[in-house]
């Protein structure tokens, strides 16, 4: 048997290592990381699409108002090929489309202008109207303007309408004109003075017609589609002084008369 020894037992407890160093990685500068050039690069994509997409886009905005522009600008060429030849300017917003009509129904009513003048002039209105109101509405506006502008199309469409009217008004003033000449004193002036109401009417309906169209000139900047003879304006004589008399070049002054000399007192 055994015996066991008097000196210390061994423990069986081992000792632990110490802990490991950490190491630690220095990150590399923030302009020097690879995620860095990464988004830069991104960004800088994404800004050049966005550029290219901002061009692209703003020139087919340019071409389709070239488009629109092309197309409004034919519309009033055919409608200044039916302006009657006489039509005068009062501004971009009022024209007279018939300059002497007003006063020529005038000059009837009063019994001045002779049956013969009247009809010649009640003839060329009626014609001249006629004529001009069927070509206006003999153009076709949805050939003229393309599908994609509705709202100009539209506005083209009433702008069309209001001045072919307006001329159709002027047409029975014409025959209000022939009916007036058949009759005398008081019937012809109740004629006259008839036509005269339409008349105006006639020009209110064919100026709102011509303001849509010049308002929508004036929106794709383009040129007047037609420019009237200007109402020429009324010259004002400048009155002349009558010339100043000059003295005639023989004529010689007349000699002052001189003092006779007074007798002296005597003593």
């Amino acid at each position: 048997m055994a015996i066991k020894g008097k000196g210390r037992t061994r423990s069986r407890r081992v000792i632990a290592a110490p802990p490991r160093p950490q190491l630690m990685i220095r990150k590399k500068p923030f302009i020097l990381r690879r995620s860095t050039w990464i988004g830069a690069g991104a960004v800088l994509l994404a800004g050049i699409g966005l550029l290219v997409f901002l061009a692209l886009r703003s020139s087919r905005a340019e071409a389709k108002e070239d488009r629109e522009r092309t197309a409004v600008r034919v519309f009033a060429n055919l409608i200044q090929a039916n302006i009657p030849a006489g039509a005068q300017s009062l501004g971009s917003a009022s024209n007279l489309v018939f300059p002497t009509v007003l006063q020529d129904l005038a000059s009837l009513g009063a019994g001045d202008l002779k049956a013969p003048a009247a009809t010649r002039k009640a003839n060329e209105l009626t014609r001249a109207a006629r004529e001009g109101a069927d070509g206006m509405e003999e153009i076709i506006v949805r050939r003229t303007i393309p599908d994609e502008f509705p709202q100009t199309r539209l506005e083209l469409l009433d702008a069309q309408f209001m001045m072919a009217q307006g001329l159709r008004t002027y047409e029975r003033v014409g025959g209000l004109m022939k009916a007036a000449i058949a009759e005398t004193g008081a019937q012809r002036t109740a004629i006259t003075d008839e036509a005269a109401e339409l008349a105006t009417q006639a020009g209110t309906l064919f100026d709102r017609g011509w303001t849509k169209l010049n308002n929508i000139r004036d929106r794709l900047g383009i040129a007047p589609p037609f420019n009237p003879n200007p109402v020429p304006q009324s010259s004002v004589p400048v009155p002349t002084l009558p010339p100043s008399p000059t003295p005639s070049a023989s004529a010689t002054p007349s000699p002052s008369p001189e003092p006779s000399p007074s007798a002296s007192p005597t003593g």
